[in-house]
């Protein structure tokens, strides 16, 4: 479309823009309040729509970007536009010259982006001198703009009245009619963007905008749909946010065009006329009157109106209630003659409409006399209107064949039944009622020819025609709204019958959302005027009301929950007229075991027990027995609705009478729900309830009784505490401990009797001693059961009272710190051996201040009956055997002692591991105050009939018994150790040989006919082990205080020997290595001392055994007897056994710290140290690591020695620097970096001294990790240059022999690094070595046999020259002798003669003559 082109820019002469890259500043002075000033976006204006501005020069085909700049000394406070020329950004600028005369044009950023073929938005910006600028265009700095002139013969704009832009008449009237020239773009989001800003415009000046669009509607009459609608969208935008500064008579001229634009067209058009019938509804707001008179003008008797005159009258009475129910009266009495005229669907359906609209309308009005203008008005006004309008709608168009036409009057005829006369009503219900219902009917039965009776061709078909054509268009946005994209594409395309199943489910639930409303105003209607007639419905009603309670509620799609919700509306009606004959129909749809079914009547018993609390009373028992019926379904889906039901009762006062304590305990089994077993694909059942979610509920449910219903206290507290004890509710713990909180703190604050418990009146809860175990156990592992620790800890402390009345200031200041640690510990970062022994510390310390030896008896007693609830639960049984033993400690009746000693041996299931380490712990407690009593007590047990056998050979066979017995003697030999461990160390030491090593010893070694077989049961094997250990252990902590000589030292540590060298070589199944080294390692710092052979072959047997293994990820054969151990089993053995190794070797140097021990150690380390192993080298080079860091923390120098053995060890570990293996070479680096500072320790510098040297070895563990060769030989260069700094001149000739056995490492990569390093190493330090080149010179012969690697070989050749040019001499007088190198090596040999002979001449240049005489005779 052509434009007139914008007013020129008169510039006074023409200048140059690029180039030099110029910058133009054209200001418009705008409001800066209206800006985004943390971003420095313009205002929305009409010349800035969106952020930016973009101008083209209309002349060129140019376009220049603009960005705001902000003005600081303008008086105007305004906005500055930087416009920079299209060529700017141009490696070279093409000149661009603005001359006098020059057309730009204005575009918002959404017409010019992207869319260079969009008309311009025209607009005249006075411009007198713009500013030049020739620099590059930064960041816009915030200076003020230069002030713009207007030319000669223009004006300056105005201020506008709001003070936000000032612009002159003409120019925003040219605004106005560019953005009502760009609306015809097919862009939508341009078309936004217009409306935007033509609204902008309308705000401020209203009169005028609504002015020109009227204007502009009447010259182009021919204007395409889409460009009209967009007009007459922005008029109603801007009449209805400005109506008030309109005058009357452009009000009626907008009315009188807006009502011709709706009626011009016969057809309809729905997007031209709504919008006009839009902009007549905004106006009727404010002018009704006017409104009415224009409307009824086309509204006339005898004349069938046109659809959007009716639609309008209807859109009318919804907005504005109070001003068109004065006209109603008229209207109808003008409708009703039409009503018969309608031929065609679309009248009927739009005269339905409006009867639906009106009907509501009167409604609101009679509901709110008090605000109406006309309070006189009545219900009958209408009466004789709305019955005659009824007559027709169900009589003859009810009947219609069209869906849509068919709600659309049951939605009118249910509006209509409220103003029927009741004698009509009441005539009618017969018929009508049944009518509604049978529509439910009807939708389902042409959703069902949908979803199954079509062929495939029809399949296909469904997208093309049935969809677009059969289903109204309100069905179809359905479809595209509810369905996802997935699901609407699958139905487009390849729809199978599952699919069509979801289109029949979602459509019907909006079309009976529809259909339930109607009912449910039918039913209000028939219910408020006491219909008789109404009770012989009810019967079917309940039965179609049923069915569509019953079916899927979808959340996410608000038709089927308005429909769910109706529907229970309808329940509730019929509840206030017939409540006996609901319920019990309720109750009986109760016991039909059919899921749907007992979730809708769940959901209609939720709502009556809300809605009708009055009505609801005397059948409150009833109902407590009938919804026993479906808590014992076992689905989900009933559960939930269960609990709902629950909840709903709790707030009106069914849980306080009898019965009602099993709703409570079946929210708190359902508390205890664990999560969900997936089985199979996860279900795509939109309603699935989960386990997880089930229980969620029932947690929030829980808490809300908890909180919210004052009057169940007396139910919840302090009945709640019995479920804290059965093993079945403790998954509950944690909301029942939460709830038993806020009761007892409650109850506590408002010092409330009942706080306190009578514990033998409340014959069903546990025992305060019950409740302290349970409580104590849970908080030893606080993250099993849902987090269950930190909760349980504050519930001991709420019912610190409760349990003792002693406790309250102990617990008051202890258990706080420990929950406040609870809270900030997680499950990795807790440590749970510690964390377990300041519970037990607690226990003690409640125990020693309760001071009550009967109440501590019956805690014990009451402990050991609870045990077996642990059966499921090993490590929190193991943790109550040591509750029982701390228990014990405080006990002081011995007979009760022995009582409960004899309970837990007996009573144990000795078969568990766990379970085993758990009595033997808890015994040992109880012997640190009843040593004698414990073991009196184990020797009986001993020679009890638990130990009785067969004296026949044959029972060496495998029998049942026997494997029990060893078991047996398994727990009791580990029980030995743990008295010794924590019996009194002044009592210990003399009952040591005589009752506890004698008694392992009986128990472990069997006489069969006089003859002594030793046990080959691995699990008293184990036993053994860990008793032995721990009385090392414990006799480690009595030496400290008294001198003791452990004269069977040797003997145990010969069983350990054997153990170990019994194990299989090529496997690690058991955990024998690593408990007889940690054995070994507490037995080895006692006295008497080994002797060096003795140590030797331990050390020896012990690193071998373990170095030996295959790698973890090996998976060894399975046998017979033994189990193939899990991937995290397998890896934690081995994890134990290294841990085992290491502590072994800590103690040995422990007992001698000094280099020769050292040595000691690392001898039987060395040779692992280049195994061909990847594997066996890492372990080597990790427990070398860990033994040197061990002994550089224990060192103590006393008097200034020498680390004699420090050259040897750089040379072994130096080379595995480079090992290809990363873990390795990583270790390596900082077993070199511990034994650099080990030397500074023996030279003299503190313990925390830092050198930077050493320390710069440490970054160069990441070089290593480079497969480059030449980073390789530069780190191993720059690693020697720090070994040889800090390296004693006495240790250089040890390192450089060494290095020499490097060369012929079986890694490539380490015999490479050895001879650099031994090259570097030599260049630096090998001028002292002048006495050794002959014999250095003969090894490197030797080891020349050996090497195949060429590049070894040639750096053996530059070694050599390295120390020619040091010893020339010497090396002279070697070399005369056979050749250290093989002839087949011509270049290297031919490398050492140049070598020599320049260096023969340096001599000469150096000495003279002479010197070269005395060379010549030596050569």
């Amino acid at each position: 479309m052509d434009h007139e082109q914008p007013a020129s820019l008169q510039s006074p002469a023409p200048f140059p823009l690029g180039g030099g890259g110029g910058v133009v500043r054209l200001d418009v002075a705008v409001d800066p309040s209206l800006s985004d000033q943390r971003h420095h976006h313009p205002p929305v204006s009409p010349l800035s729509v969106g952020r930016y501005l973009r101008i083209r020069s209309v002349d060129q085909g140019l376009r220049w970007t603009s960005s705001p700049t902000y003005s600081k000394g303008s008086t105007e406070g305004g906005l500055g536009w930087t416009l920079y020329p299209p060529s700017f950004y141009a490696p070279s600028p093409a000149p661009f010259l603005l001359t006098a005369g020059t057309r730009l044009a204005v575009f918002p950023p959404a017409v010019s982006d992207g869319h260079t073929n969009l008309n311009p938005v025209p607009t005249r910006i006075p411009v007198v001198q713009p500013e030049v600028s020739t620099g590059p265009p930064s960041v816009p700095q915030r200076e003020s703009p230069p002030v713009l002139r207007p030319p000669e013969g223009v004006s300056a704009c105005p201020p506008s009245p709001r003070g936000s832009l000032r612009l002159s008449s003409v120019c925003g009237l040219e605004v106005t009619l560019a953005l009502l020239d760009a609306a015809n773009d097919k862009d939508c989001e341009v078309q936004e963007q217009v409306c935007k800003s033509m609204l902008t415009l309308g705000k401020r000046q209203p009169e005028r905008v609504l002015a020109m669009c009227q204007e502009y509607l009447l010259k182009h009459p021919k204007l395409v749909v889409g460009h009209r609608v967009v007009v007459l969208q922005t008029m109603e935008l801007i009449v209805g946010c400005r109506i008030e500064d309109v005058g009357s008579e452009r009000i009626k001229s907008i009315i009188c065009l807006a009502s011709d634009e709706m009626t011009r067209s016969k057809d309809i058009v729905p997007d031209w006329q709504q919008a006009s019938s839009n902009i007549l509804v905004a106006v009727g707001n404010k002018h009704i009157n006017d409104i009415m008179e224009e409307i009824l003008s086309k509204f006339q008797p005898g004349v069938l109106p046109h659809f959007y005159v009716v639609q309008t009258l209807a859109q009318l009475s919804e907005s504005n209630v109070y001003g068109m129910v004065p006209f109603l009266n008229a209207i109808l009495g003008t409708m009703l003659p039409m009503l018969n005229m309608a031929k065609h669907d679309n009248m009927k359906w739009v005269f339905s409409s409006a009867l639906a609209h009106f009907s509501d309308s009167i409604l609101e009005y009679l509901a709110n006399l008090d605000k109406a203008p006309d309070p006189t008005v009545r219900k009958d006004t209408f009466s004789s209107e709305m019955s005659a309008a009824f007559d027709v709608l169900f009589n003859h168009w009810f009947q219609s064949r069209d869906s849509k036409l068919r709600l659309m009057v049951a939605e009118a005829l249910g509006s209509m039944c409220h103003l029927m006369g009741s004698e009509k009503l009441e005539e009618q219900i017969q018929r009508l009622i049944p009518a509604i219902l049978s529509l439910y009917k009807k939708h389902s039965n042409e959703y069902y020819i949908i979803s199954k009776v079509l062929n495939r061709h029809e399949y296909y078909v469904i997208s093309k025609y049935v969809i677009s054509k059969v289903l109204n268009r309100n069905e179809y946005c359905i479809i595209s709204k509810v369905l996802n994209r997935h699901e609407y594409y699958i139905i487009s395309k390849v729809l199978n019958r599952n699919e069509y199943y979801v289109i029949s489910k979602v459509l019907n639930r909006n079309e009976y959302c529809v259909i339930s409303k109607s009912l449910c105003q039918v039913l209000d209607a028939s219910v408020s005027m006491s219909s008789r007639v109404l009770e012989t419905q009810v019967d079917g009603l309940m039965f179609a009301l049923h069915q569509q309670v019953s079916a899927p509620v979808d959340y996410n799609n608000p038709p089927t929950v308005k429909n769910h919700n109706e529907v229970l509306r309808c329940f509730s009606l019929l509840a206030n007229a017939f409540p006996d004959r609901l319920v019990m129909f309720v109750l009986q749809k109760l016991e039909n075991s059919n899921e749907r079914s007992r979730v809708g009547s769940l959901a209609v018993l939720r709502h009556l027990i809300n809605s009708t609390d009055s009505l609801m009373d005397s059948k409150k028992l009833l109902i407590l027995a009938s919804i026993r019926q479906p808590m014992a379904d076992h689905s989900n889906k009933v559960k939930k609705r269960v609990i709902q039901v629950i909840s709903a009762m709790a707030h009106h006062g069914y849980l306080e009478l009898e019965g009602g304590e099993l709703l409570v305990r079946f929210i708190v089994q359902h508390c205890a729900l664990h999560n969900t077993l997936q089985r199979g694909p996860r279900s795509t059942d939109p309603e699935e309830v989960t386990n997880e979610a089930l229980r969620t509920m029932c947690d929030n449910s829980l808490h809300l009784l908890t909180t919210t219903v004052g009057q169940l206290a007396p139910v919840l507290w302090p009945k709640l505490l019995y479920y804290l004890t059965p093993s079945q509710f403790s998954n509950a713990t944690t909301p029942l401990c939460k709830s038993l909180i806020v009761l007892g703190n409650t109850k506590k604050q408002n010092k409330d009797p009942s706080f306190n418990i009578d514990f033998t009146q409340e014959v069903n809860l546990p025992s305060p001693q019950t409740l302290m175990i349970r409580l104590m156990v849970n908080a030893a592992f606080p993250f099993n059961c849902r987090g269950h620790g930190a909760p349980s800890l504050s519930l001991l402390l709420v019912l610190s009272t409760n349990i003792h009345p002693r406790t309250d200031g102990l617990w008051d200041r202890d258990i706080p710190p420990l929950v406040a640690e609870l809270e900030e510990s997680t499950v990795q970062t807790l440590d749970q051996q510690q964390w377990e022994q300041k519970l037990l510390k607690l226990l003690s310390k409640t125990l020693a201040t309760v001071d009550d030896d009967q109440w501590v008896c019956h805690l014990a007693a009451e402990a050991t009956r609870y045990l077996c609830t642990y059966n499921n639960a090993l490590e929190e049984k193991s943790f109550l055997y040591r509750c029982i033993g701390v228990t014990l400690q405080h006990c002081f009746n011995k007979d009760m002692v022995q009582k409960q000693l004899h309970e837990l041996l007996v009573g144990a299931r000795h078969n568990d591991a766990v379970e085993r380490q758990g009595v033997a712990m808890g015994v040992g407690l109880c012997a640190n105050s009843h040593l004698e009593g414990t073991l009196a007590k184990l020797d009986e047990f001993g020679k009890s009939d638990a130990f009785k056998k067969s004296p026949s050979i044959f029972n060496l066979l495998k029998e049942r018994n026997e494997v029990e017995v060893e078991k047996v003697k398994s727990t009791l030999i580990l029980c030995y150790g743990h008295v010794a461990l924590n019996a009194p160390p002044e009592q210990i030491l003399k009952r040591l040989d005589q009752d506890i090593l004698r008694s392992i010893s009986k128990h472990f070694n069997t006489k069969v006919l006089g003859i002594k077989v030793e046990t080959k049961d691995l699990t008293m094997k184990l036993s053994l082990i860990q008793s032995i250990g721990l009385i090392a252990k414990a006799v480690g902590e009595c030496v400290k205080k008294q001198g003791y000589v452990f004269t069977r030292k040797q003997e145990l540590i010969s069983i350990m020997l054997d153990f170990i060298k019994a194990e299989a070589a090529d496997s690690l199944r058991t955990p024998v290595r690593p408990l007889v080294m940690s054995t070994c390692a507490n037995l080895i710092p006692l006295d008497p001392p080994l002797t060096e052979n003795d140590a030797f072959d331990l050390l020896k047997v012990c690193v071998n055994s373990v170095f030996s293994l295959p790698p973890e990820t090996h998976t060894p054969e399975r046998t017979k007897d033994d189990d193939v151990l899990d991937p995290k089993q397998r890896q934690t053995l081995y994890t134990d056994t290294l841990a085992s190794l290491q502590q072994l070797l800590r103690s040995f140097l422990l007992k001698d710290p000094n280099p020769d021990g050292l040595q000691n150690v690392f001898k039987h380390i060395d040779s692992w140290l280049s195994s061909s192993h990847d594997h066996q080298r890492q372990w080597a080079v990790t427990v070398t690591a860990d033994v040197l860091m061990f002994y550089l923390d224990h060192l103590t120098v006393k008097n200034m020695v020498s680390f004699h053995n420090l050259g040897a060890l750089l040379g072994r570990l130096s080379p595995r620097c480079s090992d290809p293996f990363s873990s390795v070479s990583s270790a390596a680096v900082s077993c070199i970096h511990t034994l650099l500072y080990i030397q500074l320790r023996y030279e003299g510098f503190a313990l925390d001294h830092k050198d930077e040297g050493v320390d710069s070895l440490i970054p160069l563990k990441e070089r290593l990790e480079n497969p480059d060769h030449s980073v390789l030989y530069k780190t191993c260069s720059d690693l020697t240059k720090v070994m040889s700094k800090r390296l004693p001149q006495g240790q250089m000739s040890t390192l450089v022999f060494v290095l020499f056995d490097g060369l012929v490492d079986s890694q490539s990569n380490c015999s490479r690094a050895a001879s650099v390093i031994l090259n570097t190493l030599l260049k630096n330090r090998g001028g002292g070595l002048q006495e050794l080149v002959p014999q250095m010179l003969e090894v490197l012969h030797v080891c020349l046999q050996n090497i195949t690697e060429e590049q070894v070989r040639v750096a053996i050749g530059q070694t050599v020259l390295i120390l020619a040019s040091q010893h020339l001499q010497t090396v002279l007088t070697t070399t005369s002798e056979p050749a250290p190198y093989p002839m087949t090596d011509p270049l290297v040999a031919r490398q050492i003669l140049e070598t020599v002979m320049d260096k023969l001449v340096v001599l000469g240049s150096i000495r003279g003559q002479e010197g070269v005489d005395k060379s010549e005779e030596s050569l």
